[in-house]
């Protein structure tokens, strides 16, 4: 953001992998745009929305955890539906297919159950716990997505938060709980 403030008063300019050169407010409007559209197609498919997101040369993400976790975190404001996010880190993933089945479809890694996982410790570990009650914690998780309707799919998401917020919380550093 500063970088892009500054070309409003400097006339910087950014040089591009391609090596072309663009001012940095232009670049940020288009990864902007880019991101939007993403968010878009993850809303209606998540599978879908992860494809184009690594493929994106606009967008700073791969199909790491982390990655997708940030882009969940981050993109709220840029269109990701609640909903959507909820879903996503509420399900299980597909488990290891045996290999003598050839006539399956191809399973990506971000499909996986190891996978989800990762991404749902990744996203409970972006929350700044620090110094907060559970209660309040609690409060900022909840208000980032929404919850699944699905009972398991609750019981997993709360799982990771209790995990992620029990060792930084308020009452767990002050061994109130």
């Amino acid at each position: 953001l500063v970088g892009s403030l500054k070309c409003l008063f400097y006339n910087a300019v950014v040089k591009t992998p391609l090596n072309l050169n663009i001012s940095p407010l232009i670049l940020a409007k288009e990864t902007k745009r880019m991101t939007r559209q993403i968010a878009s197609i993850f809303n209606k498919n998540s599978v879908k929305g992860i494809i184009d997101l690594s493929q994106s040369n606009a967008v700073p993400f791969s199909t790491t955890p982390l990655d997708i976790a940030t882009f969940l975190r981050e993109s709220l404001p840029l269109g990701l539906d609640k909903a959507a996010v909820g879903e996503y880190l509420g399900s299980v993933g597909k488990s290891a297919l045996p290999a003598n089945n050839s006539s399956a479809k191809r399973v990506y890694n971000f499909e996986r159950d190891w996978f989800h996982k990762e991404v749902l410790q990744s996203y409970c570990s972006l929350f700044h716990f620090e110094n907060q009650s559970l209660l309040d914690g609690l409060r900022m998780f909840l208000s980032s997505f929404r919850l699944p309707g699905e009972a398991q799919q609750i019981d997993r998401i709360l799982q990771a938060f209790a995990e992620s917020c029990g060792q930084k919380c308020e009452e767990a550093v002050n061994s109130w709980i």
